[in-house]
């Protein structure tokens, strides 16, 4: 039988809009991985920019301090694929600074402008965010609801990335290939505040990552310490959390 990893996905909007997650609690429920949103992108009167959620830093290096393997995602408000590139630059120099053992997601939601787009404009905003993370080393992942993949965007042309899929339901019943099944918008976790979004991954992130060179992560090395390394990343990011502490405290939300 297949393993199955269990996990979450955080953003701004946990715990009544704080964003705070006691992560220490989510890998004592048994969940192995986070996928953090990174943030969104902001249309203006006078053009387009991405914007980096005030939670993602703490919420990123409390997660791996907890020892849960970490990915993110990018949640899109791209109408042509020059913001769509620029949203994909903003959360590439975001995430430079971290070692990710799980894949950027690109998220495409039900926005009303886009909507308003037609199927092949919004699969080309999809292509050319995957194609940014991608060219740049990383590991680029599709996330969207079963009814977008089906309907809005012309699913075929994105086959060649990894699919997490939200459908909240008892059983999962997209037929493409699935990396990630978001479940559940409502669940939740002891020692947790809030309801969460719950996750299953159906791939060994992590391992596929690591061997295939991706996200600038080593390549296993014969006879390396991996449990060291491990160790000494936990210990890099409990020093980063005390620093964070007053950014928490102060930032309540995005």
């Amino acid at each position: 039988m297949k393993r199955m990893y269990q996990g979450i996905d955080t953003s701004s909007n946990n715990n009544n809009g704080t964003g705070i997650v006691d992560f220490s609690a989510v890998k004592q429920s048994g969940r192995s991985f986070a996928m953090i949103r990174v943030g969104y992108g902001v249309r203006q009167t006078w053009g387009f920019e991405g914007y980096v959620s005030k939670s993602f830093v703490p919420q990123l290096v409390q997660a791996q301090a907890a020892g849960l393997d970490t990915g993110v995602y990018w949640y899109s408000r791209a109408l042509n694929t020059e913001q769509a590139r620029i949203e994909a630059r903003t959360c590439l120099d975001a995430i430079k600074p971290y070692r990710l053992t799980f894949p950027i997601a690109f998220d495409q939601e039900y926005d009303p402008q886009i909507l308003a787009l037609s199927r092949w404009e919004r699969t080309n905003l999809c292509l050319a965010f995957l194609q940014e993370i991608q060219k740049e080393g990383y590991y680029p992942m599709m996330y969207a609801s079963k009814d977008w993949f089906e309907t809005k965007v012309y699913d075929r042309e994105l086959s060649e990335y990894d699919h997490w899929v939200a459908q909240y339901a008892s059983k999962l019943t997209y037929s493409g290939e699935v990396g990630i099944w978001q479940y559940s918008g409502s669940g939740n976790i002891p020692g947790v505040t809030g309801v969460m979004d719950l996750d299953v991954s159906y791939r060994d992130y992590p391992t596929l990552i690591r061997e295939g060179g991706y996200n600038h992560l080593e390549p296993p090395v014969d006879d390396c310490d991996y449990k060291a390394l491990y160790e000494a990343e936990r210990e890099k990011n409990r020093n980063l959390l005390s620093q964070l502490e007053l950014l928490i405290k102060t930032y309540g939300g995005d």
